[in-house]
Order: C-alpha cells, then sequence, then structure tokens
C-alpha cells in the first residue's frame, strides 16, 4: 500500500516539476487577491509554503518504507537537486532556486518527523495491546500466582500464618 502511494505520489511530483512553464503561471489575479487580503502572504512566502508542503509526503512514505529516517531526509534533498538541475538545463520556461531545494528539504525533513512520531505511536498502541485486551488495548491486572514459586522451602510455607 505505501508503494502504491509513493508511486502515485512521484508521477505527481514528476507531472509538477517537469512541467515545461510555471504551474502556477495563471493563479496571477488569485495569488494577487490573497496579497491583498493578507499582505503577508505574498508570492514569495506562498511559493515556498508550497514547495515544503509538497515534499512532506516524499519524507513521510520514504521513511516508513526504508525504516532509515536519515536515507530518507537525504533521497529527499537529492531529488530536490535533482529537479532543479533539470529545470535549469533542460527546461527553459522554468527557474532552478536554491530556495526551492531548501524549501524541499524543510518539506522532506517534516515528512520524516511526522513519520517517526507516527511510527513511536504505533509502537506503543502495539505494545500496549500485547500487554493487554487486544480488543479494549487495557492492561490486563496481574494476578500472585496460586502456588509460591518452586524455590520456597515447602516447610516456610507451611509454618507461614498471617498475622
Amino acid at each position: 500500500m505505501l508503494l502504491a502511494l509513493l508511486v502515485a505520489y512521484v508521477a505527481t511530483l514528476a507531472l509538477i516539476a517537469f512541467w515545461p512553464t510555471h504551474v502556477d503561471r495563471d493563479a496571477g489575479p488569485l495569488l494577487a487577491a490573497i496579497e491583498r487580503a493578507f499582505p503577508w502572504a505574498t508570492y514569495r512566502r506562498i511559493e515556498f509554503s508550497a514547495n515544503v508542503a509538497l515534499f512532506v509526503p516524499f519524507g513521510m512514505l520514504l521513511t516508513l518504507l526504508m525504516r532509515s529516517w536519515p536515507l530518507a531526509l537525504c533521497s529527499g534533498v537529492a531529488a530536490s537537486l535533482a529537479i532543479e538541475f533539470v529545470q535549469e538545463v533542460a527546461l527553459p520556461g522554468r527557474t532552478a532556486s536554491v530556495l526551492d531545494v531548501l524549501a524541499n528539504a524543510l518539506g522532506t525533513a517534516a515528512g520524516v518527523g511526522i513519520a517517526l512520531i507516527a511510527r513511536r505511536a504505533s509502537r506503543k498502541r502495539r505494545d500496549a495491546a500485547s500487554e493487554g485486551d487486544s480488543a479494549t488495548g487495557l492492561r490486563q491486572p496481574r494476578v500472585a500466582p496460586e502456588e509460591p514459586p518452586s524455590s520456597v522451602p515447602t516447610v516456610a510455607r507451611a509454618t507461614h500464618r498471617p498475622l
């Protein structure tokens, strides 16, 4: 399932990254309206945020599939560098940007962090369920054994009386 999601994500990412023109070229009026309504939401900030968001799934999926967060993080940075390189040398309508690489790296790192938190939470739930009732996830109380361990001498058991 995760592999299928990664394949679909990479295909979508490739369409966006290698589209011959800027994918937001027709969004000018919308972006201008957003900037009028929210002056802090400049084109540069929106583009940077979009580049961060674009790579969050990459970090999440790679971390969950590879089980190695450093490798997932490096893969996200490498993919971003490759995309920017292709945009610079093969797509005249596109422009490469170091800020895009930074934003993509931040998005990958955020995705890695989310995946690590999700993995830890899943592991805690699984551990709690294995200690308790799997239907409720509640721990079962530990009951003292009926008989003392065999290492306790029989005489001590017979002569011990509660006060």
